[in-house]
């Protein structure tokens, strides 16, 4: 199989767990972007802007990402917060729908 090799995004990442920091990492090293991470864990390497707030991220970016994306994330995002990225905000859930719905 052929893969197209796209555009570099930018992009906000917000959640939790070794997930969210595994999908920076490809993200990074597939060329593209991590504008900020939004997470309580403190454990998050420092080469990344790092938030506990999505709120505090749209306050003080210069520019809205292409996406934002929600990884093994608990809170419910607002409307504002989904339309805020240029292309879309994406929601990956790792676990098992509808069974294993929210912080299941």
């Amino acid at each position: 199989m052929i893969m197209k090799r796209v555009a570099p995004l930018t992009c906000i990442l917000i959640g939790e767990t070794g997930l969210l920091l595994r999908c920076a990492e490809l993200l990074t090293g597939r060329g593209h972007s991590v504008m900020a991470i939004v997470s309580s864990d403190e454990s998050f390497p420092h080469h990344w802007k790092t938030f506990t707030r999505l709120s505090d991220v749209i306050h003080c970016m210069d520019k809205r990402p292409d996406l934002l994306l929600s990884i093994a994330n608990r809170f419910i995002l607002t409307k504002d917060q989904i339309d805020y990225p240029n292309i879309a905000a994406i929601n990956y859930h790792d676990s098992l729908l509808p069974t294993y719905a929210g912080v299941n």
